[in-house]
């Protein structure tokens, strides 16, 4: 009988005894058990208050929920740690479901396949490792005062509205991310400018990483960056000041995504500012300034954004173009 339906030959002499014990009752299915709810029905009914308040009575800038707020609320109001994920749950039970805010989304974006000729380059024969380089990632983005739209917890059957008029106030951040030839130290840094970002702004960026040392030894340095007309002149501006040990790098057109600062900037918009609407300019700067500080000092952070798949092709496309 195992054989035939392709089972264990001790779990059929384990429901035989129990047939034999029990009867047909003992053999049938029994659900998963379901964890504890770690909130009493007075934290509930509490819980419930607190998000029927709305997130504006909790201070939170935004008049849509999510599960980190809520996570802090929990936290901070009801003594309780709560994962993410089973707050989620716990909000669906309460009958608030997962919706899309309506509204302009992001765009998506695609990822080209990488040349069959990347994957096979061995880390040994990289020129960041046979020298002892750091690698300096270099990006930039801009922050608006109109709100990113993220998915929200909504009551069933209504649809929240998010109240933010329309604003084109924005703040430029030009960031950079320092790497290791061994992928252990990952440094990042940052500056916020309520203009566009210039050439001169990359160049003050970089003067301080240019003379970090390590054990008293000046490694070299390779910035990576994207094919834009900025930095193309800041590797210009850099040969004409004459630094020494400094080279450029571009990434492949096909993977400009890849550069790991986009995670920086990713976790800031999509995760600690979504749906969050500020009043003012130096609102937004407040929050843009916590959130990376926050990112640049949570190093297991920092080293996922090379630890996921995408950031490995990403460092074997740079190892590639710094081989050529």
């Amino acid at each position: 009988m195992a054989e035939r339906f392709g089972f264990d030959p001790s779990s059929a002499k384990r429901w035989r005894s129990a047939w034999r014990e029990g009867g047909e009752d003992t053999l049938a299915a029994k659900p998963p058990p379901i964890g504890k709810c770690m909130l009493t029905d007075a934290q509930l009914d509490e819980l419930v208050e607190l998000v029927v308040a709305g997130p504006h009575e909790a201070l939170f800038p935004t008049n849509l929920w999510t599960c980190t707020p809520v996570a802090k609320l929990t936290r901070d109001c009801l003594s309780v740690e709560y994962n993410r994920r089973l707050l989620a749950k716990l909000l669906h039970q309460l009958g608030y479901q997962d919706r899309r805010t309506p509204g302009r989304s992001p765009a998506n974006k695609t990822t080209r396949p990488l040349s069959p000729g990347v994957g096979r380059v061995g880390e040994d024969q990289t020129r960041a490792r046979r020298e002892g380089a750091n690698i300096i990632f270099l990006d930039e983005t801009g922050f608006m005062l109109q709100p990113v739209n993220r998915r929200s917890r909504t009551p069933c059957c209504s649809t929240q509205v998010q109240n933010a008029w329309d604003r084109s106030d924005r703040l430029s951040v030009i960031g950079a991310s320092v790497l290791s030839p061994t992928i252990t130290r990952f440094l990042c840094c940052f500056d916020i400018a309520r203009a566009n970002v210039k050439a001169g702004d990359a160049v003050e960026l970089l003067r301080p990483l240019r003379r970090l040392r390590r054990k008293n030894v000046c490694r070299p340095r390779i910035v990576v960056s994207v094919r834009w007309s900025v930095h193309r002149a800041v590797a210009k501006k850099i040969a004409r000041l004459g630094w020494k040990h400094i080279a450029f790098e571009s990434l492949p057109a096909y993977c400009l995504e890849l550069n790991p600062v986009e995670a920086l900037w990713s976790h800031a918009k999509y995760a600690d500012l979504g749906n969050i609407v500020p009043d003012a300019v130096w609102q937004l700067d407040e929050a843009v300034n916590t959130s990376l500080n926050a990112q640049a000092h949570n190093h297991r952070r920092k080293l996922s954004f090379f630890l996921e798949d995408r950031s490995t092709q990403a460092m074997q496309s740079i190892h590639w173009r710094c081989d050529r």
